[in-house]
């Protein structure tokens, strides 16, 4: 499959984020697996319950977006 992509001056910002999408992604995904850890395997750390609930909430959050992505 080949796609064009064209940017004009104005959206550099764009282009730059279209270049490093898959540095994005693969960061997302190693970030979504490192937490997955923390909270499976690291049972010497202690987290309050609202600290455990964020840690959760990021993941969350960090996996829809992986997710839809994948779906496109």
């Amino acid at each position: 499959m080949k796609a064009k992509l064209e940017f004009n001056d104005e959206e550099r910002h764009e282009l730059q984020l279209a270049i490093n999408a898959g540095s994005l992604y693969s960061t997302l995904w190693e970030a979504s697996e490192e937490i997955r850890k923390l909270l499976k395997y690291r049972d010497d750390l202690e987290f309050t319950e609202k600290q455990y609930d964020a840690i959760q909430n990021i993941q969350s959050l960090i996996s829809e977006t992986i997710y839809k992505i994948d779906e496109l």
